[in-house]
């Protein structure tokens, strides 16, 4: 009985399941299939391991019948292969065929290969005669039976890397890696090349050089993308909870809830650094895929300290407002405000960084034009005013964006170029918010009708938004030269008006106001050097600015709180006499501003004047000298204000006044946190130094 006639039983299977089971050479020529029979038998047939049948035992099985061989008609094949029923039902039953042959080693003593249980008809899987594959051997004691439990296999054989016989088996070899193609060349995929989309080979860059690629060294951040996410949804999740259910909740725990939901959010940022030269916490998701904007977050060495430094600061105006008569809707505005400067310094998507921005403008109005310490239309007026400004600065940085975006064919901070027409507008734009002289007349008006929570936020972080964007946008650009001798010129000119501004002041919200234009003018400065030092300087006195100021504005909402004013003549002399802790801290906190050594102010203020003494890159020496000249007179009236305003304030013989009294446990916690702040920065400067070693433009780009 040879094989075709066990496939020719009751039931079984066609011919054609015949010659699948023969094997891919029975379909080649006659030449071949001869050769095959009569030179190369099955090696399970040389070998005289038993086979499927006593038929086969001892020399090798027929390949095919006389009735379908090559020269027999088409119709004679068919009528062979489905014979009459009555035929078919005379044939011996057909042995059912094992699928799970296993492979013993070879007959000269190599390994074959084990576990292969099932026939894969692949093209690299040829089949020889008799239905073995080429250099493997076919054996019954490793098949399966029908009905039959699986032979119990030996220790030997269950040990790795051994085969059923006990000898080692032939390991499958790995997979060969896939070579990687130059960067911007795209991915080989079925015979094409997919190309990658505009930017995304550099998205990813922790830093990137002149032409845009991933500077050497840079590595990007783990998998922290959720924990930067958390950060931003709690608060936005708590504040527009608090605005919507104000009428469920009183203002006091309004206010330890937003503090919560901020320390949560700072705690969350600090343990997501990865060290610097990485974008920690990054997550990148598809948002507006036909505009190319996408969800891109983390944060670099130079967002992380501004990150820190708006949740520290947005804890701290929640305890503030941990009082009875609060308004849950103003703490519920503030994590609104806070979350959205988040955002900003979280953002590396143009398009993203924006839609943050302007998600702080609405809120910031509310908070000056509701909750003002003056009379209600003037502080409506200020709130406009404010909204205006800082609108069409907006309209401006949309439209520079939507240029350098169209131009250069990518949304991407890392890999964006403004050209000359874009740098303009998006300078303008952020000189707005910053802001930089002759755009500044916004600031002191919301100064003094914003509450104190309002003008610390205003100071510390919203002025920071501004800053931030000069640095990540106009600093790296190669066109930065267009604008760079103006905006030397520019923040030279304001730190020189705002401190003759000071000097004449009266109100100490609005001195505080202008004295925050001449520290921005410091940073400007800094920043149109684009040199090494320049970075350092720039991100350094914002940090500064933001924890002084906001210790400046402290204290002035205490004074106004307790003399219903923030005249300094109406306050009085003599503050030392009458609340000793009070004024300790405003002189504290005047000293710092004018740049005492020792304290945070000094270092920023040190480091924009190296910068614009070594020139830059960018500046010619007579700009650059200038705008060091201009700075180093802006610090001599900077001293002159800030002696005046102590002398009219702290100092002289004290005068009584019903709103006597010194600091509660509320006030010295958060005017103490401010404080121990300024001193550790100013005493350990290299606490943020150290994130921009070596100091370069290259860190800021990412």
């Amino acid at each position: 009985m040879d094989h075709d006639d066990r496939l020719r039983r009751p039931g079984g299977p066609r011919a054609h399941g015949g010659l699948l089971h023969q094997g891919l050479g029975v379909g080649r020529d006659r030449a071949i299939g001869e050769r095959r029979q009569h030179e190369q038998p099955c090696r399970r047939h040389r070998l005289g391991i038993a086979g499927r049948g006593p038929a086969d035992v001892g020399g090798h099985r027929r390949v095919r019948g006389p009735a379908v061989g090559p020269g027999v008609p088409r119709a004679s094949r068919r009528a062979a292969r489905h014979p009459p029923h009555a035929a078919r039902d005379e044939r011996p039953a057909r042995r059912p065929r094992r699928r799970d042959v296993r492979a013993v080693d070879r007959a000269d003593g190599s390994p074959g290969r084990r576990g292969h249980q099932h026939r894969h008809r692949g093209r690299g899987n040829r089949r020889g005669p008799g239905g073995c594959s080429p250099g493997r051997v076919a054996t019954v004691g490793g098949t399966r039976p029908r009905r039959r439990g699986w032979p119990r296999p030996s220790l030997l054989a269950l040990a790795p890397g051994v085969g059923v016989s006990g000898r080692p088996h032939r390991r499958r070899p790995r997979p060969r890696r896939r070579r990687r193609l130059p960067a911007g060349r795209g991915v080989r995929r079925a015979g094409r090349v997919t190309r990658p989309r505009p930017g995304a080979v550099a998205q990813r860059a922790a830093l990137r050089d002149g032409a845009g690629r991933r500077r050497p060294g840079a590595r990007r951040g783990g998998g922290d993308g959720p924990v930067i996410a958390a950060a931003l949804v709690i608060p936005f999740v708590v504040g527009f909870g608090l605005i919507v259910g104000r009428r469920f909740i009183d203002g006091r725990r309004a206010a330890w809830l937003g503090a919560a939901a901020m320390t949560s959010s700072l705690t969350l940022y600090a343990v997501s650094w990865e060290g610097r030269g990485t974008v920690s916490g990054e997550i990148d998701v598809p948002w507006i895929e036909s505009l190319g904007a996408r969800l891109h977050l983390g944060v670099t060495a130079v967002s992380w300290p501004f990150a820190l430094m708006t949740a520290f600061i947005a804890i701290l105006c929640c305890l503030w407002l941990a009082v009875e008569g609060t308004s849950p809707a103003l703490v519920g505005l503030v994590l609104v405000i806070s979350a959205s400067s988040l955002g900003v310094f979280s953002s590396l998507d143009a398009l993203l960084l924006f839609v943050f921005f302007e998600l702080a403008l609405v809120p910031m109005w509310f908070v000056i034009a509701w909750w003002s310490d003056g009379p209600p239309d003037v502080a409506r007026r200020a709130a406009t005013r404010f909204l205006l400004f800082t609108v069409a600065g907006s309209a401006l940085l949309l439209v520079g964006i939507v240029i350098a975006a169209t131009r250069g064919g990518s949304l991407e901070l890392i890999t964006i170029r403004p050209d000359a027409v874009a740098i303009v507008l998006i300078t303008l734009g952020f000189a707005v918010k910053t802001p930089v002289v002759p755009l500044h007349t916004w600031l002191p008006d919301a100064h003094s009708a914003a509450p104190t929570v309002g003008s610390v936020l205003l100071a510390s972080v919203f002025l920071k938004l501004g800053t931030y964007g000069l640095l990540v946008f106009v600093g790296p650009s190669d066109r930065i030269g267009v604008v760079a001798p103006w905006l030397a010129v520019a923040g030279a000119a304001g730190i020189v008006w705002s401190a003759l501004a000071c000097y004449v002041q009266d109100d100490l919200k609005r001195l505080i106001a202008y004295s925050s234009i001449g520290h921005m003018g410091f940073v400007v400065l800094a920043i149109s050097t684009r040199s090494d030092v320049g970075v350092a300087a720039a991100v350094f006195g914002s940090i500064a600015h933001g924890l002084v100021t906001g210790l400046l504005f402290f204290a002035a909402g205490s004074m106004k709180d307790r003399y219903g004013t923030s005249s300094m003549r109406a306050i009085g002399r003599g503050l030392y006499g009458r609340a000793p802790w009070l004024a300790v801290t405003f002189v504290l906190a005047a000293v710092a501003s004018l740049g005492l050594p020792g304290l945070a102010g000094f270092w920023g203020e040190v480091l924009s004047l190296r910068a614009a003494y070594e020139v830059g890159e960018v500046l010619t020496r007579p700009v650059a000298w200038t705008g060091l000249g201009l700075a180093l007179l802006g610090i001599a009236l900077t001293t002159a204000y800030f002696v005046r305003a102590i002398r009219l304030v702290a100092q002289g013989e004290p005068v009584p006044h019903e709103g006597d009294r010194d600091l509660v446990r509320r006030e010295l916690a958060v005017m103490g946190a401010l404080v121990v702040a300024v001193v550790v920065l100013g005493l350990a400067p290299q606490l943020l130094l150290d994130l921009f070693e070596p100091m370069s433009w290259m860190a800021v780009a990412r």
